[in-house]
């Protein structure tokens, strides 16, 4: 037997509208998901007809490089590529003249094994030491395979 939401009334139908709307939320982010890591070039055209969540009929026109605006998807493409994607990059010395001086060295100070094993023998397996990710299992391992 079907409920419909006009059968139901009160705290009840607030909780089926509310479900719905959580799941035709999580229905589109798996559709974007999908639709994102699985994209082809005409997949990608199609979507530069949407705006706002919504599909517009046609690709607003583009200045192309001879100032003139265009439709043709070619000439579009060729116009986000010379605009976002520039090829005649100048060569940058990689000295330059206010560049401010050279820091003095500074001596090495050497790490002793017992103190690499000291520093990380109570960390946790389960984290990570910095952004990229990499757990302390895993530099414990490296560590062990290569002391030195």
């Amino acid at each position: 037997m079907a409920v419909y939401s006009q059968d139901l009334h009160g705290p009840a139908r607030k909780a089926a509208i509310r479900t719905l709307r959580n799941v035709i939320t999580q229905s589109k982010r798996q559709w974007a998901h999908d639709f994102l890591h699985h994209t082809t070039s005409k997949n990608l055209w199609e979507a530069t007809a949407w705006r706002k969540g919504r599909s517009i009929k046609c690709i607003p026109p583009l200045l192309t490089s001879h100032a003139t605006l265009s439709h043709n998807p070619v000439h579009m493409s060729a116009a986000l590529q010379q605009r976002f994607f520039v090829t005649d990059r100048p060569q940058v010395a990689p000295l330059q003249p206010d560049d401010p001086p050279p820091l003095p060295p500074r001596d090495f100070t050497p790490i002793t094994e017992e103190e690499i094993t000291a520093a990380i023998a109570p960390t946790s397996n389960k984290s990570a030491p910095g952004s990229l990710g990499i757990s302390y299992t895993l530099l414990k391992w490296a560590f062990k395979a290569r002391p030195d």
